[in-house]
């Protein structure tokens, strides 16, 4: 039987730190990440996209996980969406419980789908998108 590959992605690091000050969301662990994050970084300064199971860097590089960490330095952006976020605090509310609401339905659905209770409706849909877009 084979070994399951186990590994984690660094971009939630960076994410976690960055929404953190995004929110005025004050980590008492923040230092702790923000080193583990940077300990992922290769020698061409890029960060690794994967680390291992044991936190250890694997793979290349990705421009979206090191940009992401680098926002994190650049104050007077940070400090705009700081701004915004706590301006639009109702707003933003508002979007989290949109957001919460479109993930209930998704992974509703998907358990629907897996009890195979929705199959014949969705395939009815599905010939109706086809149709509607062979007509187009």
């Amino acid at each position: 039987m084979k070994r399951a590959i186990i590994y984690y992605v660094n971009y939630k690091l960076a994410l976690l730190s960055y929404a953190s000050k995004i929110l005025g969301i004050k980590l008492s662990n923040y230092d702790e990440i923000e080193n583990l994050l940077w300990s992922k970084q290769q020698d061409n300064g890029g960060i690794t996209s994967l680390s291992d199971q044991n936190g250890n860097p694997i793979g290349l590089a990705n421009c979206e996980t090191t940009s992401l960490a680098l926002l994190l330095y650049n104050e007077q952006l940070m400090s705009e969406l700081l701004d915004k976020a706590q301006t639009n605090y109702f707003d933003s509310g508002l979007l989290l419980l949109a957001t919460s609401l479109a993930i209930i339905l998704t992974l509703f659905l998907l358990v629907m789908l897996k009890k195979k209770i929705l199959i014949g409706k969705l395939t009815v849909f599905r010939r109706f998108q086809i149709k509607f877009s062979s007509q187009l």
